[in-house]
């Protein structure tokens, strides 16, 4: 949830009221945003959100784990609230921050967050040297990593499924992260392929999990060795993309690669 654009105090009665359907699994991600246009629809300053986030987190956080809330913070104010029934997950169910830049992942590290990584330079390291120095042990906290996963039979095919709904969707966020936003280095230079059919013999080819069930392994082996995770998110049903598709890449992913790496 991007957190800005949210009552801190309705997260929280929401969330608690599934993390009690879910007998206890509920684990809430946010994040501050960062498109131009998201925040202009809201009629609200841009550069307030990180202090949005960081009210926000720290508000639903006390309304979890603490039972009498009185909160005077610069966007919200609460009274003597407690929030009924409890969370079953004790102190709270997890929190996890999306963050793209050394300061974000830093106060991450800081508040005792779990981090939820993007594309890109591998945070963990950074993140997991962070927490030890704010006193905290890394191997209580979690790390995910999210790549774009797409198995199918022959190489070609996987290209052919993949190739136009990728480049339609890295479009819009060369636009949104380079052309406006700017705010994490290198974001200009997020996507610069102009034919879709090139996307197979690119620079980027080597970050997309794509191909056949054996390429896909060996591309995982070497992610593993790479970066650090305790989550692997993937990303199969891209923009347009006929779900039929999308879901023979999860059964074939399920079927011939999950048991390779147990």
């Amino acid at each position: 949830m991007l957190m800005p654009f949210q009552d801190p105090l309705r997260i929280a009665e929401d969330g608690v009221c599934v993390d009690n359907w879910s007998n206890g699994r509920l684990e809430l991600g946010v994040g501050q945003g960062y498109r131009i246009d998201e925040f202009a629809g809201f009629c609200m300053p841009r550069p307030e959100r990180t202090a949005r986030m960081a009210e926000g987190v720290q508000l639903v956080d006390r309304l979890w784990t603490e039972e009498n809330v009185t909160f005077e913070g610069k966007f919200s104010r609460v009274k003597n609230v407690t929030i009924s029934p409890r969370p079953v997950q004790k102190p709270r169910p997890p929190i996890w921050i999306g963050a793209r830049t050394a300061k974000a992942v830093r106060r991450a590290a800081e508040r005792g967050y779990n981090l939820m990584a993007t594309i890109g330079p591998d945070p963990a390291i950074p993140y997991r040297a962070a927490l030890k120095e704010f006193g905290r042990n890394p191997s209580d906290y979690s790390i995910a990593q999210l790549r774009m996963v797409y198995v199918a039979k022959n190489s070609g095919q996987a290209w052919d499924d993949t190739q136009e709904h990728i480049h339609y969707m890295m479009q819009h966020y060369a636009k949104w992260l380079g052309g406006e936003a700017k705010d994490a280095a290198g974001d200009e230079n997020v996507w610069e392929l102009s034919e879709a059919r090139d996307l197979r013999n690119s620079k980027y080819a080597d970050g997309l999990v794509i191909g056949t069930p054996e390429e896909c392994a060996t591309k995982l082996e070497r992610f593993c060795k790479e970066f650090f995770c305790t989550h692997f998110v993937i990303t199969s049903h891209f923009p347009g993309m006929d779900s039929k598709k999308s879901t023979q890449s999860l059964e074939l992913f399920a079927k011939e690669i999950m048991p390779h790496f147990r």
